[in-house]
């Protein structure tokens, strides 16, 4: 009988690992990219200058959730290009889905600029400028943009590296 009981136990805790695990939970960025400042690359980087256009630059990106009903993109500037949330900035975050400001069945873009304060702002969230100058010795800076996106189950992350001017 305890055999049995065990047996069961164990079969129960399996389909729910892979229920857990299965399909549904995942969550992919399948397209990350900046348009900076200016359509040429510096070695590798793509140029965001506060003295061209404003320091407008426009993150563009796209996810795939896996029919989930959204997710949270939260996108972090970093000196390196692996996460750091005790360390990097978060300078922008939405929520993409039904209900949310971004669509999570599409390609988004969302227009941001850097000011010669060493800040940054994004459009839909213009009422705070995100402070940036803790990770500037000075510039130009290498850094990188850091993309997270999360459904409550699954993250992903995607990296591109750019050029503060």
């Amino acid at each position: 009988m305890l055999k049995n009981l065990i047996l069961a136990s164990m079969a129960t805790f399996t389909l729910l690992v892979a229920g857990c695990n299965g399909g549904g939970d995942d969550v992919e960025v399948e397209e990350f990219r900046i348009n900076g400042s200016s359509s040429e690359l510096e070695d590798g980087r793509v140029t965001i200058d506060s003295a061209i256009n404003n320091g407008e630059f426009e993150l563009v990106w796209e996810v795939d959730d896996d029919n989930a009903s959204g997710y949270n993109a939260y996108f972090w500037l970093s000196v390196n290009s692996n996460l750091d949330e005790d360390n990097d900035i978060r300078f922008y975050y939405v929520w993409c889905g039904e209900y949310g400001r971004c669509d999570h069945d599409d390609r988004n873009e969302e227009d941001c600029w850097f000011d010669n304060n060493l800040e940054m702002v994004c459009e839909d969230d213009d009422n705070y400028e995100y402070d940036v100058d803790e990770l500037i010795d000075s510039l130009p800076e290498d850094l990188y943009v850091i993309i997270e996106a999360c459904n409550g189950a699954d993250c992903d992350t995607e990296v591109v590296p750019v050029r503060l001017r």
